[in-house]
């Protein structure tokens, strides 16, 4: 399993879980919560993974989704901020 030139097993596994299971399964994952530590306010955080595959269409068979995997979206979501936002829009 080497997509995007790195190999994931060795890559650190609060990253990596997410790829692999979004690698194995062909379904966006998200990883276990945890403390970003740049983040004074100590604001909680999760990895999500989302496949990207060829064409316009996600592939039927999971062998057609790993076959026709172009790559991975990645980002750090911060529920709290997602929350306080909506928050904010709601009392306006």
């Amino acid at each position: 399993m080497k997509p995007l030139g790195f190999y994931i097993r060795f890559i650190n596994p609060l990253y990596g879980k997410p790829f692999e299971e979004a690698y194995s399964t062909a379904k966006p994952t998200s990883g276990t919560g945890f403390l970003l530590k740049l983040d004074k306010n100590g604001t909680y955080a999760f990895n999500m993974v989302i496949p990207v595959f060829k064409g316009n269409k996600e592939p039927d068979s999971l062998g057609l989704k790993t076959a026709q995997l172009a790559g991975f979206i990645q980002g750090v979501i911060k529920p709290s901020e997602i929350i306080k936002k909506q928050l904010i829009s709601l009392f306006r």
